[in-house]
């Protein structure tokens, strides 16, 4: 289950806030919230849109779906954690929707990839593009 569709329903269950930071602008800058037994970080533009959701463990850590957005909403990138590593398909995308890089990810090890073009065309990574690219994601 994705992070949105859980925040989406957390509607149904008690969402308690543990934690806040803002801007200077008074808006929510961070915000820790708890929707049943899951907890999650959610990172706010000074603007107030949502740019990042992200599954954690109760003492801070990344454990599950992390997802970041584009300012018009679109998904940028969706990344898999285990206990704070990289694991599964981390997939990046344009900015208007269609996927730009799909990465999979061991134990934090970037194992292969792929590039695609606007076109939907999809070209495997290199070695060397493999190391270039996620020395930049992790």
């Amino acid at each position: 289950m994705s992070v949105n569709t859980v925040l989406e329903s957390s509607l149904l269950e008690e969402k308690e806030i543990i934690y806040q930071t803002y801007h200077e602008n008074k808006s929510i800058k961070n915000q820790i919230v708890k929707i049943g037994f899951q907890y999650y970080l959610k990172i706010y533009s000074q603007d107030g849109k949502l740019v990042g959701n992200a599954q954690i463990t109760k003492d801070k850590k990344l454990h599950g779906e992390a997802i970041s957005y584009y300012e018009n909403g679109n998904i940028h990138c969706i990344l898999y954690y285990i206990n704070r590593q990289l694991h599964g398909f981390a997939q990046g995308f344009y900015y208007g929707g269609k996927k730009s890089l799909e990465i999979l990810f061991q134990n934090n090890k970037a194992i292969k990839g792929a590039f695609f073009k606007k076109s939907g065309a999809r070209f495997e990574m290199t070695k060397e593009q493999l190391k270039r690219k996620t020395e930049k994601t992790i």
